[in-house]
């Protein structure tokens, strides 16, 4: 798939844009935020806010302080107002609106964390879903997000929220699997994901490209193979190549740069920033 294709799957995922309104469930990830337990604790002094660990019953369960919980919030608007608001500052997990019980919930939720026997599907990290769903068939799509169901989640930038549909899916109690090949193509979505989201930032600086959000997303695999892996890397050697061209990198000066094994991705592009002022001074 190439880039242009990357870009298209996203946009046609029609992803809604918008801060959630009464959700019925919370998934979050008690490792996000250590003092979490304590939050949810504090927001308990009227109602009791029924929850559960999705490692319950499993292997996995002596590490519940670090896994994901299963929150019912019908009970509680204002702490369900309080992790709205936090959920825009740390990346917590998900909000769901649906018309099932929380044992339901919690059974289903379980199914998709258990890729495999030896490992965990973080369905629920925010910065992640949009692209796993984007990788995701069809079929897995509406086993995840049934009909009726609005899941929402906050990627760092802004709400992404699912579009609900009433459209009835057929039943399959079969336990889902994500390949390793669509795990593979995650990482490719989040960095279309990301080439979106600077193509806006950056309209401004590429208004002579013809397709600013591929142009950008091939600046970011570039990053990507070159070891800078961090989106914040990845955005600095963007800025390095709107500003001296996407093949910079292939320039003496810069190369001369990367192939200095003993530094740092960030010491290297600290190098290259420095080299890119002298060049354009």
């Amino acid at each position: 798939m190439d880039a242009a294709n990357y870009i298209n799957t996203l946009d046609k995922l029609d992803l809604n844009v918008a801060t959630p309104g009464e959700p019925t469930f919370g998934i979050v990830d008690l490792a996000a935020d250590e003092q979490f337990l304590s939050r949810l604790y504090g927001g308990m002094t009227q109602v009791a806010i029924e929850w559960y660990s999705l490692l319950l019953g499993s292997s996995w369960q002596s590490a519940w302080e670090q896994g994901p919980i299963l929150l019912d919030l019908t009970a509680s608007p204002d702490f369900t107002c309080e992790l709205i608001d936090l959920m825009e500052t740390k990346p917590l997990g998900v909000l769901i609106q649906s018309c099932t019980d929380i044992a339901t919930m919690l059974e289903r939720c379980q199914r998709w964390l258990f890729n495999s026997d030896a490992s965990i599907l973080r369905f629920y990290e925010p910065r992640m879903l949009t692209p796993l769903i984007a990788a995701m068939s069809p079929g897995q799509r509406h086993d995840l997000i049934r009909p009726g169901e609005c899941w929402a989640w906050h990627n760092g930038y802004d709400w992404k929220q699912s579009p609900s549909t009433d459209e009835k899916a057929e039943k399959d109690d079969s336990t889902p699997r994500i390949t390793a090949e669509q795990l593979r193509d995650v990482q490719r979505f989040r960095h279309a994901a990301h080439a979106r989201e600077y193509a806006q930032h950056y309209r401004g600086n590429l208004s002579s490209r013809s397709d600013p959000q591929a142009w950008v997303l091939g600046c970011l695999i570039n990053a990507n193979e070159w070891g800078f892996k961090t989106r914040a890397d990845q955005e600095r050697w963007l800025r390095l190549a709107i500003r001296n061209g996407n093949d910079f990198y292939r320039q003496e000066a810069f190369q001369a740069i990367m192939e200095k094994q003993a530094l740092t991705p960030e010491d290297q592009l600290a190098a290259m920033e420095s080299k890119s002022e002298v060049l354009n001074a």
